[in-house]
């Protein structure tokens, strides 16, 4: 059970699941930070989800595959 004076939940990906996900969070009333490295589906939910913000760009994330 999530204490909805003190506690958020980070929702990581806003594709069909995630954004339904956040949505019905907040809708419960719970503080929810949705992340997407995609900047219309952040956009998409603005106004609606707590705190929203795009994710560094998949390149800078991922590490070098290896040569070995």
């Amino acid at each position: 059970m999530v204490d909805k004076k003190s506690d958020a939940v980070v929702v990581i990906g806003l594709g069909r699941f995630g954004s339904a996900l956040a949505l019905e969070l907040i809708r419960r009333g719970i503080e929810v930070l949705a992340i997407d490295h995609r900047p219309k589906a952040v956009q998409s939910l603005t106004g609606q989800i707590t705190t929203i913000g795009s994710s560094p760009s998949r390149s800078a994330s991922r590490p070098e595959p290896s040569t070995r």
